[in-house]
Parts: C-alpha cells; structure tokens; sequence
C-alpha cells in the first residue's frame, strides 16, 4: 500500500509536481517542499526555474526513503528537466529509480506530434533485459498544447489530460476548485483563506492548496488508510526581479522561509 500511494502521486507531481512553467512573470528560482508519509518526514522535492531566452527551464528532483523497524522498505529517487515555451511543454526527459527499477523517459513535440521514449530495467537485469518502447501521439487530436503536472501554476491544470513525467503517458484528469479551507500546519495568521482545489487522476483524488496570491503550498493525497502530503519549505525568488509584493502578501508558517537574494 505504501508504494502505490506513493508511486502514483509521485509519477504525477515529478513533471512537474514538474515547471512553474509558463506563467507570465516567474516568481521563484526555486521551491523545496517537504514530503511527509502520514505525520513522518520522508524526503524532499525541490524544484528549480531558469529562463533560457523566451523558454522556461524546469528541474526537479525528489529523493525518499520509508523504514520499518530500521529496515527500508520503499526507496524512489527522481530526476527530470523540462522545456516549456508560451505556455505549452516542449519537451522533458526523467530518470526513476524505484525500488531498484529504473525507469528513463524522454518526451519531445515533434511537428504537432507527441514523441515518447521509455526505457525499463528491474534491478540487477542486464542490457539484454532493458524494456524499450516509443510511441507518437498527434496532440492535435488530444492534447493539444501539452502540459504536464505543473501544481506551481494551477491554471496549466485546467486541462483533459496531462502528461506524466515518470511514466511518458497522457492520463486523463479533471482539475476543480473546491472553496476555502485551513492548514493546520501554516502559522495561525496564515491558516484562513487557503483555496483548495481537486485534482482527479487515475481514479486518485490529489488535494492542492494555494494561497491568495495564488502561491502554490502544498497537496496531499489519500489511498487506504495512509495520507501522502507535501508541505511548502522554503521559496527563493528571483533574484534579478522586485518580487517584495507577492511575498509580503504571503503571511510565513513557522516552518516555511522565504529566502530573499542580496
């Protein structure tokens, strides 16, 4: 249980949860969540925001560790770097080490035309048992511009589908708001007004909050008994650009720091 809780949300946010992509000014150059298995810490994921030109350059990268008794139980490692321009995905390529199984994927839009190469490998197999497999999906007839994941800016969710950087697949997904709610882990002065949204993806219902200013601060997600949560950490902005505004609008939990450039 614990690895399909955690493999199917991660598959999702490692796109992603993979690019502050595409919105019209760019806010941070970088944001680190903390990753939590019911109230136990487990990991990090930090994700990193460069512009090259008129793209956005995305990476991200989550490394955790579950222990029972002192024996690890669940390991998964993530790494992926995106390309998007004017809004859309261009292309990504992410490495997956779950378990002991690797997993390679590299997406790339060719001439309207969804390119996909994945490469799978159990652990200890050898290059005559590595899976390889390449599909081409024409994003006119589906996905149109294409996005992934993008949880940094909720408005790239509103769409159909969505692609998941893990696994190189469009998945089917319907994005909602769902009113206000509390965080019971922000500071008390920041607790109100939280707008919660839903996220439903392969039968998994993902749980996003953001605060007024529209600052992504975490998500949460629920299979069986066992919740998966991240919780925003730390937020560095840009450092060439006055972004005081947005951040003195955003009242600090107590374990949440932004860091501010010299």
């Amino acid at each position: 249980m614990i690895v399909k809780v955690i493999g199917h949300v991660l598959a999702c946010c490692v796109t992603s949860l993979a690019a502050l992509a595409a919105s019209a000014s760019i806010d941070a150059s970088r944001m680190t969540f903390d990753v939590f298995l019911d109230d136990r810490i487990i990991g990090q994921h930090v994700f990193e925001f460069e512009r090259e030109g008129d793209a956005l350059l995305v990476q991200s990268d989550v490394d955790m560790s579950v222990k029972l008794l002192f024996v690890e139980v669940f390991n998964y490692e993530h790494s992926a770097s995106e390309r998007w321009r004017d809004g859309c995905l261009e292309a990504l390529s992410s490495t997956t080490l779950q378990n002991g199984e690797k997993t390679k994927v590299h997406a790339e839009v060719v001439s309207e035309q969804l390119v996909v190469e994945r490469q799978s490998a159990e652990a200890g197999a050898s290059s005559a048992q590595v899976a390889n497999k390449r599909d081409e999906v024409d994003l006119n007839e589906s996905a149109g511009c294409l996005a992934g994941y993008a949880y940094w800016d909720k408005a790239r969710l509103d769409r159909s589908t969505l692609l998941n950087a893990q696994l190189g697949e469009l998945d089917d997904v319907d994005f909602r708001a769902e009113g206000v709610v509390q965080l019971d882990w922000l500071d008390s002065r920041a607790q109100q007004n939280i707008n919660r949204f839903a996220l439903m993806s392969n039968g998994a219902r993902i749980e996003l909050w953001y605060d007024r200013s529209g600052q992504w601060l975490g998500l949460r997600t629920q299979r069986g008994k066992r919740w998966l949560e991240y919780r925003l950490d730390t937020v560095e902005p840009v450092a060439d650009q006055d972004r005081t505004s947005q951040f003195d609008a955003l009242v600090l939990p107590g374990s949440m720091q932004v860091v501010r450039a010299n």
